[in-house]
């Protein structure tokens, strides 16, 4: 029995990059970086919010997809939270070097 292989080195050169929302990094940009992923956390809070009322008050909205929105908001914001946590910790070792 033969496997073969997924993608051959030769097409994984021609392969098209998989594209993301998420903004490229290039100098002079992590300060628009910082905001869009700050806004994106912030965005998904506010449905979480949002989904989380209209349950509430008139129960239109089903109980899977407030809790997906919860979790999925409460995730990004540990996420962002430990960001900044090593963003801290980095920025502290920088000062602590001697020039």
């Amino acid at each position: 029995m033969q496997i073969d292989p997924v993608v051959l080195l030769g097409e994984a050169n021609q392969m098209s990059p998989v594209s993301t929302n998420v903004p490229t990094s290039q100098p002079g940009q992590f300060y628009d970086l910082v905001v869009h992923g700050v806004e994106r956390v912030n965005d998904s809070l506010l449905e979480a919010q949002s989904l989380t009322r209209s349950y509430a008050v008139d129960s239109t909205v089903d109980l899977q997809d407030v809790m997906l929105a919860v979790e999925e908001a409460n995730l990004s914001f540990q996420f962002a939270n430990q960001i900044k946590t090593k963003l801290t910790e980095a920025v502290q070792e920088v000062l602590r070097m001697q020039v």
